[in-house]
């Protein structure tokens, strides 16, 4: 089954220029809050909802973007087998000509685009396959990977992979980074790294209230961003999954490397898991009340789920996005006269703020201890 022949080719409303989020049709005359269709002679597939965009090269159907005509990443699905704890490659879908699509939507709740192909690996014989889900008022786009045993039993487990690599996150090439596993690393660096069980740890002494013990979290996602836009992609916390990350030092090479064991495939057997995919431009999303401030408020900045309050020489105040405050601790003993700092930025779990009266910067331990330790640098 094809995708049927309906190109917009004129018609495009002001605001659907290259990079922009439109979360509507470009043609003037379609009033959908969800739907799809063509562009660029029928070359790449658009579907929005009342939130937002995503457009697919319909060449491969696996490149996919919340931009129009700007790709922050190359994807690439595999399906492979485990030998023990290895995952080995069988085929990847950016080898392979002739998948099989269907796209369908009922023009009020949802698009499910879906392409699939059989492949043999030996004297066996599979199928493999990805299902793009886009609900009326979803702001992550499902991607379901998929695998099924169309032959004869398979004496071992297979395995899905979801690679991202070619990552350039608009503006500036050179600032891109990934938080994985509560870390941040940039995308320029040289690491060869695996990751399982992804958990953030809270110790107990950086707890609020009657704490017992430290705080362990599920955290089955990644990160990659620049100063404002990001990517990001989640999966099952229950899935038998590792993260492989690598990179030599050339962005371009970099990637992150899902893997899932998916266990052994009876014939006929159908296995499949859903990834949750966005990346986009900052936008508003929503703002709240923190009480207890004073009117001495110098700087502020977020990293991760957490936000930091800069009380000039007094205190740092430490919540949770939506304002929750967690912690705080201070008099921040600085150095020279007990200089006041100036704004606030966060990288790396550190805190980092600029002198107002000399020319020098410090940066605060990220801890909720009292005093708070300055390093003028």
């Amino acid at each position: 089954i094809v995708f049927p022949e309906q190109t917009i080719t004129n018609g495009f409303k002001p605001n659907s220029q290259i990079g922009i989020v439109s979360a509507t049709s470009f043609d003037l005359e379609d009033e959908r809050n969800i739907g799809y269709e063509f562009l660029d002679d029928n070359k790449v597939v658009h579907i929005w909802n009342t939130n937002d965009d995503y457009f697919f090269n319909k060449s491969s159907g696996i490149q996919f973007t919340n931009h129009y005509q700007d790709y922050w990443t190359r994807n690439i699905f595999c399906i492979g087998y485990y030998d023990g704890d290895e995952w080995n490659k069988i085929k990847c879908a950016d080898e392979l000509e002739g998948f099989n699509r269907e796209i369908h939507t009922d023009n009020s709740t949802y698009v499910n685009a879906t392409l699939w192909k059989n492949i043999n690996y030996g004297s066996y014989d599979l199928r493999f396959g990805v299902q793009y889900y886009f609900g009326l008022n979803d702001e992550n786009l499902s991607v379901t990977i998929y695998g099924k045993n169309i032959g004869i039993d398979i004496p071992f487990d297979l395995g899905f992979a979801w690679k991202i690599t070619d990552v350039e996150i608009p503006p500036n090439f050179e600032e891109d980074s990934i938080r994985i596993n509560d870390t941040g690393y940039y995308l320029d660096g040289s690491y060869d790294l695996l990751f399982k069980d992804l958990v953030k740890i809270t110790p107990c002494e950086n707890s609020s209230g009657n704490c017992t013990s430290d705080k362990y979290e599920d955290i089955p996602y990644f990160v990659m961003r620049d100063k404002q836009e990001f990517l990001r992609l989640d999966w099952n916390k229950n899935l038998n999954y590792a993260v492989k990350m690598y990179g030599n030092g050339n962005q371009e090479d970099f990637y992150t490397m899902i893997l899932i064991n998916a266990g052994h495939f009876n014939p006929n057997q159908e296995k499949s898991t859903t990834l949750y995919w966005i990346d986009a431009i900052g936008d508003f999303v929503s703002s709240w009340d923190y009480q207890g401030l004073e009117s001495n408020t110098i700087g502020f900045g977020c990293e991760g789920e957490y936000c930091y309050i800069f009380q000039g020489t007094d205190k740092i105040f430490k919540t949770y996005e939506n304002g929750t405050n967690i912690t705080s601790w201070g008099p921040l003993l600085a150095t020279e006269g007990n200089d006041e700092g100036y704004g606030l930025d966060v990288y790396n779990g550190l805190l980092y703020s600029v002198s107002s009266i000399v020319s020098s910067s410090y940066k605060i331990e990220n801890k909720a201890a009292t005093p708070g330790v300055v390093v003028f640098t």
